[in-house]
């Protein structure tokens, strides 16, 4: 082999006054505002795919009584409701996994499945809430007269109002009702 053969290139060695061929081709204005420009649209690309996935609208199920009937229903965690005529009910696609949070309007009747981990919540009219665990109870929530109504039937309830953090619990005694205007 010759020594010609194991030497690099002349113009490939840099040294006190030569540059690379990687250095001159990067210190080109063409190829910086490419290198600008495509940095620009991976930025644009990223944020416009997050962007997507956090404006994706969330899936509701409405489940609503009829005028004539009391309809039941059973939810994805196992728990039974009871709607009185006309009443509402609904939750999204994500019911059951961290959460399970419903909106009501109207009176139901719940056996609710217990769940340590997964509390249950109904969401009522002007911020009024019942959290439970597993329990039975009926809950009345009225709109149009802006008044709500639980009554306890086993286990215990905690109804707050989410806007002035008071709460009260509920218990089984005989017989407990709060009513709420």
């Amino acid at each position: 082999m010759t020594k010609a053969a194991i030497e690099p290139a002349p113009e490939l060695v840099e040294g006190p006054g030569r540059t690379s061929w990687l250095t001159r081709l990067l210190g080109a204005k063409p190829l910086r505002y490419c290198a600008a420009a495509a940095a620009a649209v991976v930025i644009f690309i990223g944020g416009a795919a997050v962007a997507r996935l956090n404006m994706t609208p969330e899936r509701e199920t409405v489940l609503i009584a009829s005028a004539d009937n009391v309809s039941s229903y059973t939810l994805p965690d196992g728990t039974r409701v009871w709607l009185n005529r006309g009443g509402k009910l609904s939750y999204n696609q994500d019911f059951g996994r961290r959460e399970r949070n419903i909106a009501i309007d109207g009176e139901g009747y719940f056996e609710v499945t217990r769940n340590e981990e997964c509390p249950f919540i109904v969401n009522m009219h002007d911020n009024l809430q019942v959290k439970v665990l597993g329990t039975t109870f009926n809950v009345l929530s009225n709109s149009d007269e802006h008044s709500a109504e639980v009554i306890l039937r086993s286990g215990s309830v905690q109804v707050s109002d989410t806007e002035s953090k008071e709460l009260v619990i509920l218990k089984p005694i005989l017989f407990q009702k709060v009513c709420l205007r």
